[in-house]
């Protein structure tokens, strides 16, 4: 489970777990579509993240003073 409580792995909620076998073809689909959303927002997110790593490292490294340690 990640921080928001979805499953890091196929990104469903602990109720979409629970209820899966209960749902229609067409409620798993549309839960399926959230699930990539889901995905797709942690993966933006990580990248930002990453980005921001990445921007502060070039940063230090551009700093003069920076070399001298």
């Amino acid at each position: 489970m990640n921080n928001k409580g979805y499953c890091k792995g196929c990104f469903r909620s602990r109720e979409e777990r629970l209820y899966w076998l209960k749902m229609t073809d067409d409620e798993k689909h549309l839960v399926l579509d959230i699930c990539r959303r889901r995905k797709q927002q942690v993966l933006r997110r990580h990248r930002a993240k990453l980005q921001q790593e990445l921007d502060k490292n070039i940063e230090q490294e551009d700093d003069p003073q920076q070399s001298l340690f």
